[in-house]
Protein backbone atom coordinates (compact mmCIF):
# COMPACT_ATOMS: atom_id res chain seq x y z
CA UNK A 1 0.00 0.00 0.00
CA UNK A 2 1.21 3.49 -0.82
CA UNK A 3 1.28 6.13 1.93
CA UNK A 4 1.05 9.72 0.72
CA UNK A 5 2.58 12.40 2.95
CA UNK A 6 1.49 16.01 3.27
CA UNK A 7 5.06 17.27 3.08
CA UNK A 8 5.36 15.78 -0.41
CA UNK A 9 1.99 16.97 -1.69
CA UNK A 10 1.22 20.52 -0.57
CA UNK A 11 2.66 23.88 -1.44
CA UNK A 12 3.52 25.52 1.88
CA UNK A 13 1.73 28.73 0.86
CA UNK A 14 -1.48 27.39 -0.70
CA UNK A 15 -1.90 24.36 1.62
CA UNK A 16 -4.24 22.70 -0.85
CA UNK A 17 -4.12 20.32 -3.80
CA UNK A 18 -7.00 19.91 -6.22
CA UNK A 19 -7.48 17.90 -9.38
CA UNK A 20 -10.15 16.73 -11.80
CA UNK A 21 -9.66 13.03 -12.52
CA UNK A 22 -11.41 12.28 -15.80
CA UNK A 23 -10.40 8.63 -15.78
CA UNK A 24 -9.84 6.11 -13.04
CA UNK A 25 -6.64 5.17 -14.80
CA UNK A 26 -5.12 8.38 -13.44
CA UNK A 27 -6.08 7.67 -9.82
CA UNK A 28 -3.59 6.05 -7.45
CA UNK A 29 -4.17 2.43 -6.38
CA UNK A 30 -4.77 1.44 -2.76
CA UNK A 31 -3.32 4.13 -0.54
CA UNK A 32 -3.67 6.09 2.66
CA UNK A 33 -2.33 9.48 3.70
CA UNK A 34 -1.70 11.79 6.63
CA UNK A 35 -4.04 14.52 5.38
CA UNK A 36 -7.72 15.02 4.58
CA UNK A 37 -9.50 15.06 1.26
CA UNK A 38 -12.98 15.50 -0.14
CA UNK A 39 -14.06 14.21 -3.52
CA UNK A 40 -17.15 14.60 -5.65
CA UNK A 41 -18.30 12.12 -8.28
CA UNK A 42 -18.93 14.57 -11.11
CA UNK A 43 -20.02 12.02 -13.72
CA UNK A 44 -20.74 8.32 -14.04
CA UNK A 45 -20.06 5.94 -11.19
CA UNK A 46 -17.35 3.78 -9.62
CA UNK A 47 -16.76 1.54 -6.64
CA UNK A 48 -14.97 3.12 -3.70
CA UNK A 49 -13.22 0.59 -1.48
CA UNK A 50 -12.35 2.17 1.88
CA UNK A 51 -11.12 0.36 4.99
CA UNK A 52 -12.25 -2.92 3.46
CA UNK A 53 -15.80 -1.77 2.65
CA UNK A 54 -16.91 -1.60 -1.00
CA UNK A 55 -19.48 1.07 -1.96
CA UNK A 56 -20.92 2.04 -5.33
CA UNK A 57 -20.71 5.81 -5.67
CA UNK A 58 -22.75 7.49 -8.38
CA UNK A 59 -22.89 11.01 -9.76
CA UNK A 60 -23.47 13.46 -6.92
CA UNK A 61 -21.75 11.40 -4.21
CA UNK A 62 -19.62 13.70 -2.02
CA UNK A 63 -17.13 11.94 0.26
CA UNK A 64 -14.94 13.01 3.17
CA UNK A 65 -11.73 10.97 3.55
CA UNK A 66 -9.77 11.12 6.78
CA UNK A 67 -6.06 10.58 7.50
CA UNK A 68 -5.22 6.86 7.54
CA UNK A 69 -8.33 5.79 5.59
CA UNK A 70 -7.02 3.11 3.24
CA UNK A 71 -8.93 3.43 -0.01
CA UNK A 72 -8.93 3.01 -3.77
CA UNK A 73 -11.32 3.00 -6.73
CA UNK A 74 -12.61 0.40 -9.16
CA UNK A 75 -14.63 1.05 -12.35
CA UNK A 76 -18.36 0.34 -12.34
CA UNK A 77 -19.68 -1.78 -15.21
CA UNK A 78 -20.10 0.38 -18.29
CA UNK A 79 -20.16 3.64 -16.35
CA UNK A 80 -16.76 5.35 -16.38
CA UNK A 81 -16.49 7.74 -13.48
CA UNK A 82 -15.02 11.18 -13.07
CA UNK A 83 -14.21 12.82 -9.77
CA UNK A 84 -13.09 16.14 -8.36
CA UNK A 85 -10.58 15.83 -5.55
CA UNK A 86 -9.47 18.47 -3.04
CA UNK A 87 -6.86 17.51 -0.46
CA UNK A 88 -5.73 19.60 2.49
CA UNK A 89 -3.44 19.10 5.51
CA UNK A 90 -4.54 18.63 9.12
CA UNK A 91 -3.65 22.21 10.05
CA UNK A 92 -6.23 23.48 7.54
CA UNK A 93 -8.85 21.15 9.02
CA UNK A 94 -7.94 22.45 12.50
CA UNK A 95 -8.41 26.03 11.29
CA UNK A 96 -11.80 25.18 9.78
CA UNK A 97 -12.90 23.45 13.01
CA UNK A 98 -11.91 26.54 15.01
CA UNK A 99 -13.78 28.78 12.58
CA UNK A 100 -16.97 26.68 12.58
CA UNK A 101 -16.90 26.14 16.36
CA UNK A 102 -19.15 23.86 18.37
CA UNK A 103 -21.99 24.13 15.87
CA UNK A 104 -20.22 21.67 13.59
CA UNK A 105 -20.20 17.98 14.58
CA UNK A 106 -16.63 17.02 13.72
CA UNK A 107 -16.96 13.67 15.49
CA UNK A 108 -19.67 12.75 13.01
CA UNK A 109 -16.96 12.81 10.35
CA UNK A 110 -14.20 11.06 12.26
CA UNK A 111 -16.01 8.29 14.17
CA UNK A 112 -17.62 6.21 11.36
CA UNK A 113 -15.57 3.21 10.27
CA UNK A 114 -15.80 4.25 6.62
CA UNK A 115 -15.41 7.71 5.09
CA UNK A 116 -18.73 9.60 5.35
CA UNK A 117 -20.60 10.11 2.07
CA UNK A 118 -23.59 12.32 1.27
CA UNK A 119 -25.63 12.31 -1.93
CA UNK A 120 -26.12 15.71 -3.54
CA UNK A 121 -28.92 16.63 -5.89
CA UNK A 122 -28.24 17.86 -9.40
CA UNK A 123 -28.37 21.53 -8.46
CA UNK A 124 -26.07 21.02 -5.46
CA UNK A 125 -23.63 19.07 -7.62
CA UNK A 126 -23.59 21.81 -10.25
CA UNK A 127 -23.02 24.42 -7.56
CA UNK A 128 -20.04 22.51 -6.18
CA UNK A 129 -18.65 22.04 -9.69
CA UNK A 130 -18.91 25.77 -10.31
CA UNK A 131 -17.04 26.55 -7.08
CA UNK A 132 -14.35 24.06 -8.04
CA UNK A 133 -13.98 25.64 -11.49
CA UNK A 134 -13.54 29.02 -9.81
CA UNK A 135 -10.59 27.59 -7.87
CA UNK A 136 -8.94 26.30 -11.04
CA UNK A 137 -9.20 29.74 -12.67
CA UNK A 138 -7.16 31.48 -9.98
CA UNK A 139 -3.68 32.53 -11.17
CA UNK A 140 -0.99 30.19 -9.77
CA UNK A 141 1.05 33.20 -8.65
CA UNK A 142 -1.69 34.33 -6.27
CA UNK A 143 -0.95 31.71 -3.64
CA UNK A 144 -2.44 33.57 -0.71
CA UNK A 145 -5.66 34.08 -2.67
CA UNK A 146 -5.75 30.37 -3.55
CA UNK A 147 -5.27 29.47 0.10
CA UNK A 148 -8.08 31.81 1.24
CA UNK A 149 -10.50 30.72 -1.50
CA UNK A 150 -9.82 27.03 -0.85
CA UNK A 151 -10.43 27.41 2.89
CA UNK A 152 -13.66 29.30 2.23
CA UNK A 153 -14.76 26.59 -0.21
CA UNK A 154 -14.00 23.78 2.25
CA UNK A 155 -15.62 25.45 5.27
CA UNK A 156 -18.77 26.16 3.27
CA UNK A 157 -18.94 22.67 1.75
CA UNK A 158 -18.40 20.89 5.07
CA UNK A 159 -20.96 23.01 6.89
CA UNK A 160 -23.49 22.87 4.08
CA UNK A 161 -23.36 19.14 3.35
CA UNK A 162 -21.83 17.41 6.39
CA UNK A 163 -23.24 19.37 9.33
CA UNK A 164 -26.08 16.87 9.72
CA UNK A 165 -26.10 13.13 9.27
CA UNK A 166 -23.19 12.05 7.13
CA UNK A 167 -24.72 8.84 5.83
CA UNK A 168 -25.24 7.76 2.24
CA UNK A 169 -28.63 8.81 0.91
CA UNK A 170 -30.44 5.82 -0.59
CA UNK A 171 -33.30 8.02 -1.77
CA UNK A 172 -32.02 11.53 -2.63
CA UNK A 173 -34.39 14.46 -2.88
CA UNK A 174 -35.97 14.77 -6.34
CA UNK A 175 -34.40 17.45 -8.51
CA UNK A 176 -37.71 19.30 -8.94
CA UNK A 177 -38.15 19.56 -5.16
CA UNK A 178 -34.58 20.69 -4.65
CA UNK A 179 -35.04 23.45 -7.24
CA UNK A 180 -38.33 24.48 -5.65
CA UNK A 181 -36.83 24.68 -2.15
CA UNK A 182 -33.87 26.73 -3.39
CA UNK A 183 -36.23 29.11 -5.14
CA UNK A 184 -38.52 29.43 -2.12
CA UNK A 185 -35.58 30.40 0.10
CA UNK A 186 -35.59 33.79 -1.62
CA UNK A 187 -37.50 36.49 0.21
CA UNK A 188 -39.55 37.50 -2.79
CA UNK A 189 -40.84 33.93 -2.99
CA UNK A 190 -41.52 32.83 0.59
CA UNK A 191 -43.44 36.00 1.41
CA UNK A 192 -45.92 34.81 -1.21
CA UNK A 193 -46.70 31.82 0.98
CA UNK A 194 -48.23 28.54 -0.04
CA UNK A 195 -49.93 30.13 -3.05
CA UNK A 196 -46.56 31.09 -4.51
CA UNK A 197 -45.12 27.65 -3.75
CA UNK A 198 -48.00 26.00 -5.61
CA UNK A 199 -47.40 28.33 -8.57
CA UNK A 200 -43.72 27.35 -8.74
CA UNK A 201 -44.24 23.64 -8.13
CA UNK A 202 -44.47 21.34 -11.18
CA UNK A 203 -46.53 18.89 -9.10
CA UNK A 204 -50.05 18.96 -7.72
CA UNK A 205 -50.56 20.37 -4.20
CA UNK A 206 -51.28 16.87 -2.89
CA UNK A 207 -48.13 15.37 -4.43
CA UNK A 208 -46.09 18.35 -3.25
CA UNK A 209 -47.32 17.99 0.32
CA UNK A 210 -46.55 14.23 0.46
CA UNK A 211 -43.08 14.64 -1.07
CA UNK A 212 -42.23 17.66 1.05
CA UNK A 213 -43.11 15.80 4.24
CA UNK A 214 -41.09 12.77 3.16
CA UNK A 215 -37.86 14.59 2.38
CA UNK A 216 -37.97 17.62 4.68
CA UNK A 217 -39.99 16.27 7.59
CA UNK A 218 -42.44 19.20 7.63
CA UNK A 219 -45.43 20.36 5.61
CA UNK A 220 -44.99 23.12 3.01
CA UNK A 221 -46.87 25.55 5.25
CA UNK A 222 -44.64 24.76 8.23
CA UNK A 223 -41.53 25.24 6.09
CA UNK A 224 -42.79 28.60 4.79
CA UNK A 225 -43.62 29.81 8.31
CA UNK A 226 -40.14 28.86 9.50
CA UNK A 227 -38.51 30.69 6.59
CA UNK A 228 -40.60 33.79 7.30
CA UNK A 229 -39.84 33.68 11.04
CA UNK A 230 -36.10 33.28 10.50
CA UNK A 231 -36.19 36.27 8.18
CA UNK A 232 -38.22 38.26 10.71
CA UNK A 233 -35.74 37.38 13.45
CA UNK A 234 -32.87 38.72 11.35
CA UNK A 235 -34.78 41.93 10.62
CA UNK A 236 -35.36 42.46 14.33
CA UNK A 237 -31.66 42.00 15.10
CA UNK A 238 -30.02 43.75 12.17
CA UNK A 239 -32.44 46.58 11.35
CA UNK A 240 -34.37 49.28 13.17
CA UNK A 241 -37.65 48.44 11.41
CA UNK A 242 -40.69 48.62 13.74
CA UNK A 243 -42.16 45.26 14.71
CA UNK A 244 -45.26 45.99 12.64
CA UNK A 245 -43.15 46.56 9.53
CA UNK A 246 -41.16 43.39 10.22
CA UNK A 247 -44.40 41.46 10.45
CA UNK A 248 -45.66 42.59 7.05
CA UNK A 249 -42.29 42.47 5.30
CA UNK A 250 -41.85 38.84 6.39
CA UNK A 251 -45.10 37.87 4.70
CA UNK A 252 -47.46 37.79 7.69
CA UNK A 253 -50.77 39.59 7.28
CA UNK A 254 -51.98 39.38 10.87
CA UNK A 255 -49.91 40.88 13.72
CA UNK A 256 -51.53 38.72 16.37
CA UNK A 257 -50.75 35.58 14.38
CA UNK A 258 -47.19 36.80 13.79
CA UNK A 259 -46.62 37.41 17.51
CA UNK A 260 -48.01 33.98 18.41
CA UNK A 261 -45.91 32.15 15.80
CA UNK A 262 -42.77 34.12 16.71
CA UNK A 263 -43.06 33.33 20.42
CA UNK A 264 -43.74 29.68 19.65
CA UNK A 265 -40.58 29.53 17.52
CA UNK A 266 -38.16 31.62 19.58
CA UNK A 267 -39.68 31.56 23.07
CA UNK A 268 -39.84 35.37 23.20
CA UNK A 269 -42.08 38.07 21.82
CA UNK A 270 -40.61 40.01 18.87
CA UNK A 271 -39.90 43.02 21.10
CA UNK A 272 -38.21 40.95 23.80
CA UNK A 273 -36.24 39.02 21.17
CA UNK A 274 -34.90 42.30 19.73
CA UNK A 275 -33.88 43.59 23.17
CA UNK A 276 -32.14 40.33 24.00
CA UNK A 277 -30.26 39.93 20.71
CA UNK A 278 -29.70 43.33 19.12
CA UNK A 279 -26.26 44.93 19.48
CA UNK A 280 -25.46 48.28 17.91
CA UNK A 281 -22.03 49.53 16.88
CA UNK A 282 -23.38 53.10 16.96
CA UNK A 283 -24.18 54.12 20.57
CA UNK A 284 -27.36 56.07 21.05
CA UNK A 285 -27.19 59.49 22.70
CA UNK A 286 -28.92 58.25 25.85
CA UNK A 287 -26.43 55.39 26.11
CA UNK A 288 -23.52 57.84 26.14
CA UNK A 289 -25.14 59.91 28.88
CA UNK A 290 -25.71 56.79 30.97
CA UNK A 291 -22.08 55.79 30.50
CA UNK A 292 -20.96 59.21 31.67
CA UNK A 293 -23.19 58.98 34.71
CA UNK A 294 -21.70 55.61 35.60
CA UNK A 295 -18.22 57.09 35.37
CA UNK A 296 -19.29 59.93 37.65
CA UNK A 297 -20.67 57.54 40.22
CA UNK A 298 -17.42 55.58 40.25
CA UNK A 299 -15.09 58.60 40.51
CA UNK A 300 -15.06 60.57 43.72
CA UNK A 301 -12.75 63.25 42.28
CA UNK A 302 -14.75 63.98 39.10
CA UNK A 303 -17.62 66.39 38.65
CA UNK A 304 -20.40 66.21 36.11
CA UNK A 305 -19.03 69.03 33.95
CA UNK A 306 -15.59 67.46 33.60
CA UNK A 307 -17.03 64.12 32.61
CA UNK A 308 -19.59 65.44 30.14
Amino acid sequence: MITLLAKDIFDVETEVHFAHHRSLATVTGIHDHDFYEVFLVSRGAFHHIANGERTLLEEGAFAFVRPNDAHYYEPADGRPGELLNIAFPSRVMDAIRTYLGDGFDFQGLTQPASPPVVMLGRQQTESLLARFRDLTLLPPSGKRRIRAEARAFLADALMRYFAGSAEPADDPMPDWLERLVQSMKRKEQFVGGIVRMHELSPKSPEHLSRTFKKYLGVTPTQWINEARLQYAGNLLIFTDEPVLSVCYESGFENVSHFNHQFKRCFGLSPTSYRKARKTSLIPEKDSRVNTAQIRVNHSQDSDVDSVL
